[in-house]
């Protein structure tokens, strides 16, 4: 069992420190000039996963029973996935079309 409490911690670790890496990266993506207009679009996505993230990882470890943590997993992850790629891909296509 400890074993994999490990496993599970050190993969939590590496996840948020993707996350924060992300972010990170995309915090310097601020300084591009304004022509490119697609770093709006990344920088919103990329702090929408760390949202996401974090009020999974909260939920997830305030239950107590593996399968409901399960479940909240599962939810939030395909709930910031639509969130996320609906940020990049909706905005687009108002631009596209000269909605937005």
């Amino acid at each position: 069992a400890s074993e994999s409490t490990l496993f599970s911690e050190l993969t939590l670790v590496f996840k948020v420190f993707l996350i924060l890496s992300a972010c990170a990266l995309v915090f310097g993506a601020k300084r591009v000039p304004p022509s490119f207009v697609e770093h709006r679009f990344i920088i919103f996505s990329a702090y929408n996963t760390a949202i996401f993230s974090g009020v999974v990882l909260l939920l997830t470890s305030s239950s107590e029973d593996p399968s409901t943590a399960f479940m909240i997993h599962c939810a939030g992850t395909c709930f910031g996935t639509i969130i996320v790629n609906g940020s990049l891909t909706i905005p687009r296509f108002l631009l596209a079309f000269d909605i937005w």
